[in-house]
């Protein structure tokens, strides 16, 4: 709204002399219809987004100093108490694999079973120091490696089976649950292995996870492909 420039008074823009001192009103030229009173600025875009390579390897360099502080640490304490390595080795061997596991999704990208396969060397990798450090009796190659390849196979088997299928619910689920059956009877057999010998191959405590968990998912399987053909559980719920 426009103001007397003699008595201050608003006054409307139609209006051109003040009704209270009958000043001339100065009329200056009104702003087009429809347009901005200021520039507007997109931030959205001119905001710089830098590419996604970079943004991984920023990622890799960052958690390599998050995991080689405390590592540099702990080698340095031991170090001077004990004036060699010895604890600190197990430390670092921790820190090597947890660093591992966080850098490998951001250099192994969109691979799933890549990605599984890398953790399963990771974790064979920590095992082998472990049993190294701790000396006699070797238990990696006999306990260790076996175990690690069950775990292997079935997260696998897991993985593509879950992305295979059309129609994703209770079916991965029921994956899940098989797949933590069969691991808990390969982990038996294989201690079973270890402790009594390759002639005495029996099962004993994993026959009762699997049959605990191969019900239930047998019930998710039916679940998914019998009843929610039927019903439509979302519209049920109003999910």
């Amino acid at each position: 709204m426009p103001y007397c420039s003699h008595c201050g008074v608003e006054v409307d823009h139609k209006v051109e002399s003040c009704p209270l001192c009958r000043a001339p009103i100065q009329q200056l030229p009104r702003d087009p219809e429809g347009m901005p009173e200021y520039a507007q600025v997109d931030y959205k875009e001119a905001r710089v987004r830098l590419p996604a390579e970079y943004r991984r390897r920023f990622a890799v360099y960052l958690l390599s100093l998050v995991f080689s502080t405390p590592l540099l640490v702990v080698m340095v304490i031991d170090f001077v108490q004990s004036g060699a390595l010895d604890w600190s080795l197990y430390v670092a061997a921790a820190l090597l694999t947890g660093w591992a596991y966080s850098v490998i999704p951001l250099l192994v990208r969109r691979r799933v079973v890549a990605i599984v396969l890398s953790y399963v060397a990771v974790s064979a990798g920590f095992l082998w120091v472990l049993d190294y450090l701790l000396g006699p009796p070797w238990w990696f190659y006999s306990v260790g490696l076996p175990i690690l390849a069950v775990l292997a196979v079935v997260c696998c088997a897991v993985v593509v089976s879950s992305l295979k299928v059309k129609r994703k619910g209770a079916n991965i689920a029921a994956f899940v649950l098989v797949g933590i059956a069969v691991f808990c009877i390969g982990v038996d057999v294989v201690i079973a292995a270890h402790m009594r010998g390759a002639a005495a191959l029996t099962i004993g405590w994993s026959a009762i996870v699997a049959v605990a968990l191969l019900p239930s998912a047998g019930f998710l399987l039916y679940l998914q492909y019998g009843i929610a053909r039927r019903i439509d559980f979302r519209r049920k719920f109003h999910v």
